[in-house]
């Protein structure tokens, strides 16, 4: 629909008026590489709706960022939302640590996401053979525990990483209310 419209006049080279997208005030700009690939955007917001009939986005295929750490994950690690829903850290654990989930360095997740949303990210935490391995010990999001309630898949929170591997740390935030409130739906997974 719009944004059909909006990539098809890109492909095209045919003008794009303000209003197209969405109503939108500003008319979006796109960067497209040789490849097909968008490289940038500017001024464009995608809303997307459902109807009782139908979902509101078809995808064939997409691609996720997952943000390259090339260091241990440390004993207060903060993920952020907007540089990929998945995060790697390619050195090996040092010690157990306290998982923050925040937006951005400049958004909060109170901020980002309303009540009814939902976001998920990965944390990808490589561990040694030494023996000790490490895991998260608590999850904050925005810098606190305040308004968290977290559930661990399997009814408990990890007690220990998994060595020569990777640990996988999946964290479903749901907003349930405005003060905020979240749940968050965590698990860990061994590789």
């Amino acid at each position: 629909m719009a944004l059909t419209r909006v990539l098809s006049s890109l492909l095209t080279n045919t003008a794009v008026s303000a209003g197209t997208y969405g109503g939108a005030s500003a008319i979006p700009v796109i960067a497209v590489n040789a490849e097909g690939q968008i490289t940038s955007a500017s001024n464009v917001v995608p809303s997307f709706s459902a109807s009782s009939s139908a979902f509101a986005v078809t995808l064939q295929n997409a691609v996720e960022t997952a943000n390259i750490v090339a260091s241990a994950v440390n004993s207060a690690a903060t993920a952020y939302f907007n540089t990929g829903a998945v995060q790697y850290y390619t050195t090996n654990a040092g010690a157990t640590w306290t998982q923050n989930l925040t937006y951005s360095s400049g958004t909060t997740m109170a901020s980002a996401l309303a009540v009814g949303q939902s976001a998920t990210i990965a944390i990808m935490v490589t561990q040694g053979s030494s023996g000790a391995s490490y895991y998260p010990t608590a999850v904050n999001i925005d810098g606190s525990t305040s308004g968290v309630t977290t559930y661990w898949q399997g009814g408990s929170a990890p007690t220990k990483g998994y060595a020569s591997g990777i640990d996988v740390y999946t964290y479903t935030i749901v907003k349930t209310a405005s003060t905020p409130t979240y749940t968050v739906l965590a698990s860990q997974t061994q590789f």
